[in-house]
């Protein structure tokens, strides 16, 4: 169980969060400046928050007791972009300082897979292998709760895809609560249980993920979470929907399918990988829309849009 209710004014910044998620990991995603790492710093006791409580199987802070655990006997494990691992010693030394425990440490390297890398410094590891030292670094403390701030977006794709299943699993396998902050919105989906989204200190949706990716509650949570087109009731009488829409509607460029008609004429076009991004205008609105598809077709065609697929929304 993660229970996190505060409330925390820094300037004209106001973080008011209330959130209960019954599932291990925990996806906060949101823009840069949006409170997300602030959360994190409260619960790890490097921020007091200014009312409101922070539990897990141990509470940390409650404002109406005037009670906050001291940072230092709070089980957090924390580990932050640059994963604050100490230049100075090696792998094994890195582990063994936080823990004093020569057994323990041994453990940790070998289920890292970095045991033969024990008597390496960290600048001679690589990206991955400095995470998963951090992340041994922090199971060496039997933590409580687990923070992870972007701690994947140093990664090329290739590794962060790796090293995402890897830690989840490993996290899985201690069942250890989690929470992840990130901008990115497929990181959070793959890694998460539950997803929090956050704009200014306030939640705009919170649920599964698979209630907040793929029905979310309004314009700015769907547009975090992939959705790129967005049409009120007069905006959408142009578009052909396969199933009634409701008064507004958010739906994913992928998602729209090109057809024979004259409602939008094609503006411009641009080559990609997999088909062509075309800018189309609607001509009784004029509005612009940059869909994808397959089709080859010449700028100046004129043509029809159907919807696939899309959700209900609060503009």
């Amino acid at each position: 169980m993660i229970e996190i209710n505060i409330k925390k004014q820094i300037g004209n910044f106001n973080l008011d969060v209330n959130v209960k998620s019954q599932n291990k990991i925990l996806g906060i995603l949101g823009e840069s400046g949006s409170g997300k790492t602030m959360i994190l710093k409260c619960i790890a006791g490097l921020i007091d928050p200014d009312e409101g409580y922070i539990k897990f199987n141990t509470k940390y802070y409650d404002s109406s007791k005037s009670f906050s655990m001291k940072t230092e006997n709070r089980k957090v494990g924390y580990m932050f972009q640059s994963y604050a691992l100490f230049p100075n010693m090696t792998a094994e030394k890195n582990i063994y300082f936080v823990c004093q425990d020569k057994k323990k440490t041994k453990e940790l390297l070998k289920k890292v897979g970095l045991y033969e890398k024990k008597d390496l410094f960290p600048k001679k590891l690589s990206g991955g292998q400095k995470q998963r030292l951090a992340m041994a670094r922090m199971l060496s403390i039997n933590p409580e709760v687990i923070l992870l701030d972007e701690s994947f977006s140093a990664l090329d794709s290739v590794l962060r895809d790796e090293m995402e299943k890897f830690i989840k699993d490993l996290i899985t396998n201690y069942d250890i609560p989690t929470i992840l902050v990130s901008h990115n919105k497929e990181e959070v989906y793959r890694f998460s249980e539950d997803a929090l989204v956050i704009k200014n200190g306030h939640i705009e949706d919170f649920g599964s993920k698979e209630e907040v990716f793929f029905n979310p509650k309004n314009k700015y949570s769907a547009k975090l979470v992939g959705f790129d087109i967005f049409l009120s009731q007069d905006e959408r009488k142009d578009f052909e929907f396969k199933e009634k829409p409701g008064t507004n509607v958010a739906i994913k460029s992928k998602n729209l399918k090109i057809k024979d008609g004259s409602n939008f004429i094609i503006e411009s076009k641009e080559d990609d990988l997999e088909g062509y991004f075309y800018n189309v205008k609607n001509k009784n609105t004029e509005k612009i829309f940059r869909i994808k598809s397959n089709l080859d077709l010449k700028i100046g065609a004129e043509i029809n849009i159907e919807v696939i697929n899309f959700v209900n929304i609060h503009l």
